[in-house]
């Protein structure tokens, strides 16, 4: 019998990705003893599609008015930073069982960025961005 291709199919809906302790490595949990997850976005999602499509058009229209090289010197740390920031947001439904710093839920793009970009909490956006890469995740 022949290998089914459709076993590996993609998720093309939010998965759940727990985050961890970054002291420990374990799960962070919370009081109810629930794990923490962030619901991201695989490349097989509408989403991930939608967001790359855009870049790429937006790098491609760049290039043509400015000329390869002058669009290429426009990268900065910061636009690096704001769109890896971007991609994660984009990326991210909701983070189930976490409370951002003003106890507000975090299950909208504002909310969730601010999460991401405060230095202080770098590594859940270090833990967010490797998940969505790690193809593993979504099939």
């Amino acid at each position: 019998m022949a290998f089914k291709l459709s076993s590996l199919k993609a998720k093309t809906s939010a998965t759940p990705v727990v985050l961890t302790n970054p002291k420990t490595g374990e799960p962070i949990l919370d009081e109810k003893d629930q794990e923490v997850a962030a619901y991201v976005f695989g490349k097989a999602s509408k989403k991930y599609r939608d967001f790359n499509d855009g870049r790429l058009k937006s790098a491609l229209d760049k290039s043509k008015k400015a000329g390869k090289i002058a669009a290429q010197n426009e990268l900065t740390v910061d636009k690096i930073r704001t769109e890896t920031i971007d991609f994660a947001v984009a990326m991210t439904s909701h983070i189930a069982n976490m409370e951002g710093e003003d106890g507000g839920a975090l299950d909208n793009p504002e909310a969730i960025r601010a999460v991401y970009e405060d230095p202080e909490f770098y590594w859940v956006l270090e833990q967010v961005n490797a998940a969505i890469e790690n193809d593993s995740n979504f099939i």
